[in-house]
């Protein structure tokens, strides 16, 4: 992992210690529903997960990311992009 990785990383970890820095998308929401994801796992996911493939920089200088991390005996992998003072979760599967 290199420096912008541990970068992100570390400020992903940082924002999703207070759940009002997260927006969650419906899509994400309706995806967790079905694939039995409860928020808790998707918490655990953003606070305590690994990098799963690279950072994508996207437009307006934010990073995309899958983390990924086992949570109730499962891989649980959340889609989710950090802005600059938030992180939006696009899915998770």
């Amino acid at each position: 992992m290199d420096d912008v990785d541990e970068a992100v990383l570390g400020r992903v970890r940082e924002l999703a210690q207070e759940t009002f820095n997260i927006y969650w998308t419906d899509h994400a929401l309706e995806r967790m529903d079905q694939r039995d994801i409860k928020d808790q796992q998707a918490l655990r996911v953003l606070r305590s997960g690994t990098l799963q493939g690279e950072l994508e920089l996207i437009p307006d200088n934010d990073w995309k990311m899958t983390l990924g991390r086992r949570c109730a005996g499962r891989l649980v992998r959340v889609v989710a992009v950090l802005g600059e003072s938030e992180l939006v979760v696009l899915t998770a599967y």
